[in-house]
């Protein structure tokens, strides 16, 4: 949830149905701001075409993603944020429209993507997606860094192709120099 339209893709193996949900970047309209120091206030706002910037289909409506952090001290960071739209499926003489929703949330990491979709007989189906981390890091010296976290991801969706639960817990160390 930092910088201009920052979205997670993950997904297991051979699982990509909402690991795409989010570009990596977006054609559009990007305002953000922050002060410094403790305390400090950090925003973004986009209007965006929802089918990034490979994807130049012009759609009757944009997208809108947001995201409002605090930083109480300089180490940490709580943040609520989310995206409403489309993703650039509403074109003339298309197929039905796709609804898209996200809410995110940070101290450690919660995110919640409801998506709606039809399919060729016209019927509506949904996918559920959760997904959170939480996490711990301390610098033991000047330029080594450790960290333990732990990740969960689960899909739910009309079929078992996408539907699954993943659980990870991890042990990580960067080494700067």
């Amino acid at each position: 949830m930092r910088g201009p339209c920052h979205h997670r893709h993950h997904g297991g193996p051979g699982k990509t149905a909402s690991g795409a949900f989010g570009n990596s970047s977006d054609w559009g309209i990007h305002a953000l701001g922050a002060n410094t120091g403790d305390n400090s206030i950090n925003y973004q706002l986009s209007v965006v075409n929802g089918r990034g910037y490979k994807n130049l289909t012009r759609s009757n409506n944009v997208d809108t993603e947001g995201r409002f952090g605090y930083s109480p001290i300089e180490n940490m960071v709580i943040a609520v944020g989310g995206y409403q739209g489309k993703r650039g499926n509403d074109v003339e003489n298309g197929a039905p429209t796709r609804d898209a929703t996200r809410g995110d949330a940070m101290i450690a990491r919660y995110d919640k993507l409801d998506y709606k979709y039809y399919t060729v007989a016209n019927l509506q189906r949904k996918l559920n997606d959760k997904y959170y981390n939480a996490g711990v890091s301390y610098d033991v010296l000047k330029n080594l860094r450790l960290a333990l976290a732990y990740k969960h991801n689960q899909l739910d969706g009309p079929v078992d192709a996408y539907t699954y639960k993943t659980n990870e817990i991890g042990f990580w160390g960067m080494l700067s120099f």
